[in-house]
């Protein structure tokens, strides 16, 4: 079999990120003195689909030790043969054309910390052109019972796909929001979470068919510890009210309540005294005529017991759930709740659509985000009815033709919160 020397050039070429990324592995195990982080779940993959012609090579690479360290090379490889010239024996065995796609990552779980690096990149050879769909995921969901200082480090090449992937950190509940989005540079932020659960994650995406690309290089080191007096002593608790009613959300400190300022938050964005709220920068939030479900938390701003200026702390996210009214069975209160399908097709080049079901007036809010997490078009905001659909036609908020790529869908209908994955192609 004959191998392309331009491959075996463009391997070589990848593998050279590597130095870039190993150091992180010793940097953090010298670092790791104390344990905080309940491990929850290990997602991370690395994964090629390369095409070429009407050649396919998936591989998808799982780590077979969960939150263990992980050094993963994925690759992708489909081969278009032909027959020599001149004729060889065995015949048919010279390339016509193929498509490259390498996927990489290092990365680890420890009782203190996280360390992850990751980059892919992808090509082709031969007429006609090639097609890639790969990415290097390195991401641990995992809980906090106390409160936590944290440190990170981020670094990242953009390569030749500066949209195509972000470190983020990621904190949830019922519905999720990202806390920290960063996809266009190194820096080092430092902060304090509250007791709840989180994801932390690194992504390259690459999806194309230039002849040569590099994806995104990310690189991030995190580290926790116990902070030395921390400013809650008594965290929200959840609450389930029926539709209309009220719900009381407190929180207590370790100094004198007036050490303090406070500011309530829900779903992470900052709440403001008006109808049906009232106490939201005071230590206990009261919210009236309540009929959605959420989560809500508070950030309590005081004295540094080191000295220095002001930490600010948020709280755990309380969640408050809307009971099913007496009577009402609760499998078919579930049945009449709003769903939100996949998008069809996927990947696609002219347009796709995600389905929607609902039973009763829901306002319906959906959105187009690329991969940074950057809004790039609205495609709804209305209130619907019926079952339906929203199309997304793959064109900017300027009218011009997304670049190829991974975009999530982001759809709001009545209290539930979806996000669904598009790949435009070419």
């Amino acid at each position: 079999m004959n191998v392309h020397p331009r491959s075996r050039r463009r391997a070589f070429a990848f593998i050279v990120h590597l130095p870039r990324l190993l150091p992180l592995c010793v940097l953090l195990i010298a670092g790791v003195t104390h344990g905080q982080m309940i491990p929850l779940e290990d997602l991370r993959r690395n994964g090629v689909d390369a095409f070429y012609y009407d050649e396919e090579d998936y591989q998808e690479h799982l780590p077979s030790d969960a939150f263990g360290y992980w050094e993963d090379f994925c690759v992708g490889n489909p081969i278009q043969y032909e027959p020599c010239d001149p004729p060889q024996d065995p015949p048919n065995q010279c390339i016509k054309g193929q498509t490259f796609g390498n996927a990489y990552q290092i990365s680890q779980f420890f009782p203190a910390g996280i360390q992850f690096s990751g980059t892919v990149s992808g090509s082709w050879d031969g007429v006609p052109s090639g097609l890639y769909s790969i990415s290097s995921y390195s991401a641990f969901k995992f809980r906090l019972d106390v409160p936590v200082d944290y440190d990170l480090f981020v670094n990242i090449d953009p390569g030749d796909a500066p949209l195509g992937g972000a470190v983020r950190l990621f904190g949830y509940m019922s519905s999720g929001t990202t806390i920290l989005d960063e996809f266009s540079s190194s820096t080092h932020i430092s902060g304090r979470l509250g007791p709840g659960t989180y994801r932390l994650e690194g992504l390259s995406n690459l999806v194309g068919t230039d002849q040569y690309a590099n994806g995104m290089t990310y690189s991030a080191q995190w580290t926790v510890h116990q902070p030395p007096q921390p400013h809650i002593a008594l965290q929200p608790s959840d609450h389930s009210v029926g539709c209309g009613g009220t719900a009381v959300f407190s929180v207590g400190t370790t100094l004198a309540a007036s050490n303090y300022t406070y500011q309530w938050r829900q779903n992470f964005v900052p709440l403001a005294n008006g109808p049906g709220i009232s106490g939201a920068t005071t230590s206990s939030l009261t919210l009236t005529n309540v009929c959605a479900a959420g989560d809500y938390d508070v950030v309590v701003t005081g004295p540094n017991p080191l000295g220095g200026g002001a930490i600010s702390e948020p709280s755990r996210l309380a969640h408050l759930s809307i009971a099913t009214p007496t009577g009402v069975d609760a499998e078919a209160a579930g049945s009449m709740a709003p769903s939100i399908r996949a998008a069809a097709p996927n990947p696609f080049r002219a347009s796709t659509s995600v389905d929607y079901v609902v039973h009763q007036p829901t306002r319906l809010v959906a959105n187009v985000y690329n991969a940074s997490g950057a809004r790039v078009r609205a495609l709804a905001d209305r209130m619907v009815s019926d079952p339906g659909s929203v199309s997304w036609d793959g064109k900017l908020s300027s009218g011009n033709r997304a670049p190829t790529g991974l975009y999530f869908l982001r759809f709001e209908l009545g209290g539930l919160r979806e996000t669904r994955k598009a790949v435009l192609l070419q």
